[in-house]
């Protein structure tokens, strides 16, 4: 560390999340990790999964700015966190009810960063690069977890999908 940090104006409040709603984001970054498969937990430890960090652009009206409890927020610089469990087929030699439904979500968020269904459901396989992906615009779903000052991504689409706003479509 270079010298002693001063802390004497320090704020510890952080973000408040955002009001559920649409956001138009880019994609700012990306990470394998893994699932710590904790007691009680559907899915073993060690499951990959991926982890997408999201830029908001603005609201689904094309606003940067929104109000909230009577407070206007700014979106610059805020961001949005996503994470998609790589499902096993089968857990302890059972099939994994959910597999396929979690496959799903994962050919949706492909879809919505621009590949194409015949690529992602290619037999062969489907490595995405996610380094040429960043930057590119989707829509993101949040809701508001107020216990956890969260908002946690519902779902991801291409711009332009279901909403009436005229600057993202």
């Amino acid at each position: 560390m270079a010298g002693l940090l001063n802390l004497t104006d320090a704020e510890e409040s952080g973000f408040d999340a955002l009001p559920a709603g649409t956001y138009l984001c880019e994609l700012f970054s990306h990470e394998m990790a893994e699932t710590k498969g904790r007691e009680g937990s559907a899915l073993p430890a060690g499951t990959p999964m991926l982890k997408m960090q999201f830029k908001v652009v603005s609201n689904d009206d094309g606003n940067t700015e929104i109000e909230d409890d009577g407070k206007t927020i700014s979106l610059e610089n805020r961001r949005l966190f996503g994470q998609w469990v790589i499902a096993p087929q089968e857990i302890n030699g059972e099939p994994y009810k959910h597999y396929k439904m979690m496959n799903g979500q994962l050919v949706s968020l492909f879809k919505a960063l621009g590949y194409e269904e015949e690529t992602i459901r290619a037999k062969k396989g489907f490595d995405p690069n996610f380094e040429d992906d960043y930057g590119k615009q989707v829509l993101v779903t949040v809701g508001r977890d107020t216990d956890y000052n969260s908002n946690p991504v519902k779902k991801v689409k291409p711009v332009g999908e279901g909403v009436g706003a005229g600057a993202l479509l």
